[in-house]
């Protein structure tokens, strides 16, 4: 054997067993579990029999039906086989085997399409250790590589791109029955997987009936292609079951869907700017190329395009006619033309960087290998160590920052980068930050806030998927996770406020990921309303009454507390400009403090008094003002560790009055019965202890939170007294100190009928400092 095609060999099977070595590495994907649930509906729409399948990762009650379906114009055939897979398996796979093996299937089809790569490359050269240096460009791309590990969308599609340009290549060098219908197939499943795919097909076609147009030897090879182009067609159907009730509808469906695609309406963040995906700058594409291609590939692009134009121009000057291998350049050359100027001059849709384009690359990477081939025939020794260097250099920076390759930028792509570039546009880093809490936090149970929480809970550990609790809304969370894909985009999240930044996941100084804490509960809240036309206070939330008074063209608003309360931390805001406002506290209503912004304290504070003082507002009818006072959870000594309630009880649904305190936030206690007066939960606890808050856990519920709630204390379970406390969430209630035994939740009687039931999920101690 060859020298050359045992190096081959030893580089795939190396590239093969590191693939297989770091597969799982990588996190998820925020598409990943639509695109499955897409494959799953297609297969239950083939095989209905399986719909009646229901295992702990199956229902198909929960999935709509094909042809109801938003996304049924997405062709699945190639993500079939992995549902067959389950399917083989009785559907018992867990979640973590299932999308495992869904991120091996993403590499292995890249590999195959490496291998193919390989080939359409030793096809130009005639030397497989040349040849290897195309694939060296190809898979050392760190956005490209990362891709090909968990991108069953768009890695996919570049594979099947390679694989059938690989073929089309084949084709057009000997046409014959035997390649047209390979090549018409790979080009109908390219063509499922994503409607670009269309462009091998349609360039193929072009390039083979113009130069049998233009050789009269190869005339009769005009019904190949055309045979091909009608062999497309009847794959491309057979293999996209929207087509199969009316194929030229389901066509025209497709075209349309993807031509005009609008489903996506969030902001793209480019250039310091956020834009409309439909209203993209011409520049996106070749800006996000620039910047996320390694240098060396693109000096080598550069002089592969050079080269390649000068040739064609001389061929032309020279009155030369086109060679087969210059017939199959034009052939690579269209499939890198034609979609980069479609993207350029149309402007489709585009976000997430570039990820919907990168099935260009692989073209991008061989005109690269052309430009190396060329720079090796003239400077053998300077260009193949220019080339080794810059090769070098990438793998350096992929070994370095592993696993977040998806997030590369090249020298000229660094320059400010957080602030022209999305980073983790996809959230794979979330994973990762959660085996960070995991590893941090040891507690039974973790509440946490994040984008499509189940998928990255998959791949942890078994234990920690169970101390795990996705958690909404925010204000419910322990901790927030939060993928940085542009500046700023934590202001959009609610209740940050009552969070600390724990931990930032970087690279190169880029923030890819920020874990927050919850520093602060929410202690209270109150906001006042002025009508400002009529100088009265229309109504106030949060049981304080204001009083008001006028001097020297000032209004002042005074409101007094139940009882006095300490805070670490007070916010203020109003939809009126706050500089023409001041907010002051008092612990006795006579020495103020002036709140400037939010103010946070390091030690407690007594307040009993909020004062809101404005000038004359012009061109407002009403004033709106709220104010949100936090207490630090750091100063109450924490939730009571071991389980301090004996016993538990309820005026209804007494069976299941346990689940309110069983630890598993997944059981709750119901009362079945609407809401009324006298309706109560109470426990008694193990021993005395000295209580200041509780937290009745609704479970985030909008609606089944207790109405008119009295606390009431006993320490002997025969005399009680109502405890006074304030609450701004309806869960986390906060009172004095008070020394009980025994604790009664009891409904008094509410301002208005409540229809619905009332639930505790879990019910939590706050002991006194």
């Amino acid at each position: 054997m060859k020298r050359g095609k045992v190096l081959a060999i030893l580089f795939f099977t190396l590239f093969l067993i590191y693939g297989i070595c770091v597969y799982r590495d990588y996190g998820f994907s925020w598409d990943e579990g639509i695109e499955r649930n897409s494959s799953l509906i297609t297969y239950g729409y083939l095989f209905p029999s399986v719909k009646e399948t229901v295992t702990d990762t199956l229902n198909f009650e929960g999935l709509a039906e094909f042809h109801e379906y938003k996304d049924r114009y997405y062709g699945m055939a190639m993500q079939l086989p992995l549902v067959a897979a389950e399917h083989l398996t009785g559907f018992t796979m867990d979640y973590q085997q299932i999308y495992y093996m869904r991120h091996l299937y993403v590499f292995l089809w890249f590999w195959a399409a490496s291998v193919c790569f390989y080939f359409l490359c030793r096809r130009f050269v005639k030397k497989d250790g040349l040849a290897l240096v195309g694939v060296a460009l190809l898979i050392l791309s760190p956005r490209i590589l990362a891709d090909s590990f968990y991108n069953i969308k768009d890695s996919l599609e570049l594979s099947l791109y390679i694989i059938s340009a690989w073929l089309g290549i084949r084709f057009l060098d000997r046409p014959n029955w035997k390649r047209m219908m390979t090549f018409a197939f790979m080009g109908a499943l390219c063509t499922n997987a994503r409607i670009v795919g269309a462009i091998v097909i349609a360039a193929c076609l072009a390039v083979g009936i113009f130069r049998a147009g233009c050789q009269e030897g190869h005339r009769h090879d005009i019904k190949l292609f055309l045979g091909a182009g009608i062999c497309s067609i009847v794959f491309y159907i057979a293999l996209s079951p929207i087509t199969w009730e009316n194929p030229v509808q389901g066509i025209i469906g497709t075209l349309e869907r993807f031509s005009s695609y609008d489903s996506y309406t969030n902001g793209v963040w480019f250039m310091g700017k956020s834009y409309s995906p439909s209203d993209l700058p011409w520049y996106y594409l070749p800006v996000w190329i620039l910047a996320t291609t390694p240098v060396i590939t693109l000096i080598l692009l550069a002089a592969g395009i050079g080269t390649q134009l000068f040739a064609a121009a001389g061929r032309y000057k020279n009155r030369m006619g086109l060679s087969d291998s210059s017939y199959n350049k034009v052939f690579m050359g269209l499939l890198t033309a034609v979609p980069l100027l479609y993207a350029i001059i149309r402007k489709p849709v585009l976000y997430n960087g570039w990820r919907h384009m990168y099935f260009l690359y692989p073209f991008l990477a061989f005109f690269a290998f052309l430009g190396f081939c060329f720079l090796w025939s003239r400077f053998k020794k300077t260009a193949g160590i220019v080339t080794a260097l810059g090769l070098l250099l990438v793998i350096s920076w992929i070994i370095r920052y592993h696993p977040y390759e998806y997030v590369y930028f090249n020298a000229i792509g660094r320059v400010n980068t957080e602030y022209n570039f999305e980073q983790d546009y996809w959230g794979v880093t979330q994973t990762d930050a959660l085996r960070y809490i995991c590893d941090q936090d040891s507690r039974d149970s973790l509440k946490v806030w994040m984008y499509a929480p189940d998928l990255c809970r998959y791949l942890l550990d078994e234990e920690d998927q169970k101390r795990v609790i996705p958690t909404t809304p925010t204000e419910s969370a322990d901790y927030l996770i939060v993928p940085q894909s542009s500046p700023g985009v934590e202001n959009s999240i609610g209740s940050m406020e009552m969070f600390e930044v724990y931990h930032e996941i970087k690279i190169e100084g880029r923030i890819l990921c920020t874990i927050y804490r919850k520093k602060y509960e929410i202690a209270f809240r109150t906001r006042l309303n002025e009508d400002l036309e009529n100088d009265s206070c229309l109504f106030t939330v949060g049981n304080i009454q204001f009083t008001c008074s006028r001097e020297d063209g000032k209004t002042r608003w005074i409101g007094k507390l139940d009882t006095p309360m300490s805070y670490h931390k007070i916010a203020v805001d109003s939809n009126a400009d706050l500089s023409e406002m001041k907010v002051f506290i008092s612990e006795d209503g006579e020495n103020w403090i002036w709140l400037q912004g939010d103010d946070e304290k390091q030690s407690a504070i007594q307040m009993q008094y909020i004062c809101f003082e404005h000038k004359e507002i012009k061109d407002q009818p009403q004033l709106q003002v709220d104010i949100t006072v936090y207490r630090d959870l750091e100063n109450i000594q924490g939730i009571v560790e071991q389980q301090p309630i004996l016993t538990v009880t309820a005026s209804a649904n007494a069976d299941q009055a346990p689940f309110a305190t069983d630890k598993d936030s997944s059981t709750r206690w119901e009362s079945v019965e609407e809401q009324r007066a006298g309706m109560y939960y109470e426990i008694e606890l193990r021993q005395p202890l000295i209580l200041s808050a509780v937290l009745l856990d609704t479970g985030g519920s909008s609606w089944d939170y207790p109405r008119a709630l009295e606390l009431w204390g006993s320490e002997d379970g025969e005399n009680w007294n109502r405890i006074s406390y304030m609450t701004g969430d309806n869960e986390l209630y906060t009172f004095s100190p008070v020394s009980v035994k025994y604790m009664r939740f009891m409904l008094g009687t509410p301002k208005e009928s409540v229809e619905s039931s009332w639930s505790i999920y879990e019910i939590e101690l706050y002991q006194s400092e």
